[in-house]
């Protein structure tokens, strides 16, 4: 969302970013989305026998409340089947997550809402093996997101609107202020990517939100996007190119209601990348209310083919479509017999199988 010089106000309290003493208090006995934390040890599944026939291979998985689904691309990587429940999150007793996280050795972290005790954390590796549960934690109250940032994780809690900042291990550290900034509130936040360090070791963070142009959060001068291309948007991409990381953005384009959006890459603070063209418009053919994209790579080459767009409208039914890199719809496939999931992501699982 936001990386800039680190003037961060870990450990300073201001009314608007305090950080709760409750936060750090052993859980044992707080409920973890509708089950007691820690009260028996749930009775956990392999993922490999979940999905028959793992195998390392590039998956689109979908994230609900209670698990992580994966879909099977067919040979063209236009059209995905249903494979198996990756992650099952209902085994340890957890129905309300709210956002997932990559971790830097590719595993899956995940926050939920576990009502008055806070924001609890849920963390696998890349085989599907169940890490740990870290407790409730009072400052992660309603969360509405995780991110990696740098070397951890920061998470968005709706109810305060302060981003927080947890450890590589999920352990709650504080307030976390993005670059450039002197507070840890962002209110409004939709989605939010860690773009690295510039030439000068100032880290730099690109942001959304749904009232407002997307902000590259940056030294020297965190720049907006210009509102006429880009306004409110609900979803960040990055895509690798041969000339750097491209910047795409699902949300209201060109002054219309719904669309996606592409920018060339990030290579000042001082103002925002140029944009390159608008890929996608809200009315075409399979695009709905755009609530997530996630880009699809060749195989074999490795250069961008297209997209995936997560639709959860109610008009269509949730359905993923799948477009190549001119915006141009190939397949749609319905998850109407799923439900209709908060977030999609291509990625490689069972990589040590």
């Amino acid at each position: 969302m936001t990386l800039a010089l680190f003037t961060s106000l870990y450990g300073c309290k201001t009314e608007e970013s305090e950080v709760s003493d409750q936060g750090g208090a052993e859980g044992g006995g707080v409920e973890m989305g509708g089950a007691e934390a820690g009260a028996t040890e749930p009775m956990r599944t392999l993922a490999e026998d979940r999905c028959e026939g793992a195998r390392s291979k590039v998956q689109v998985l979908a994230l609900y409340g209670d698990r992580l689904e994966a879909f099977k691309e067919d040979e063209l990587q236009w059209e995905v089947e249903h494979y198996c429940p990756f992650l099952t999150f209902h085994e340890e007793g957890v129905t309300t997550v709210k956002g997932m996280a990559r971790s830097p050795e590719e595993g899956f972290t995940v926050v939920y809402d576990a009502g008055e005790a806070g924001g609890g954390v849920l963390m696998y590796d890349n085989n599907g093996v169940f890490i740990r549960a870290v407790e409730p934690n009072i400052n992660l109250a309603s969360p509405g997101g995780i991110w990696w940032v740098e070397e951890g994780y920061v998470v968005w809690s709706e109810s305060s609107k302060n981003l927080y900042k947890l450890d590589a291990e999920g352990d709650f550290v504080n307030t976390y202020t993005p670059p450039m900034q002197t507070s840890a509130r962002l209110s409004n936040l939709t989605d939010m990517v860690y773009i690295g360090r510039d030439e000068e070791d100032n880290p730099r963070l690109l942001a959304t939100f749904s009232d407002r142009a997307p902000q590259l959060f940056a030294f020297p001068d965190s720049p907006s996007f210009d509102e006429s291309e880009v306004k409110g948007a609900w979803a960040i991409t990055l895509v690798e190119t041969q000339i750097g990381k491209k910047v795409v953005f699902s949300g209201e384009v060109d002054g219309l209601s719904g669309g996606v959006t592409q920018y060339r890459p990030i290579n000042s603070g001082r103002m925002t990348p140029a944009l390159d063209d608008v890929l996608i418009f809200g009315s075409d053919d399979g695009y709905g209310n755009g609530a997530d994209i996630t880009p699809i790579y060749n195989a074999e080459g490795g250069d961008l083919q297209g997209f995936f767009i997560l639709d959860t409208s109610e008009e269509t039914g949730p359905q993923v479509s799948s477009f190549n890199s001119f915006g141009i719809l190939q397949e749609k496939t319905s998850l109407e017999e799923h439900g209709a999931p908060m977030a999609i992501v291509r990625t490689r699982i069972f990589k040590d199988l």
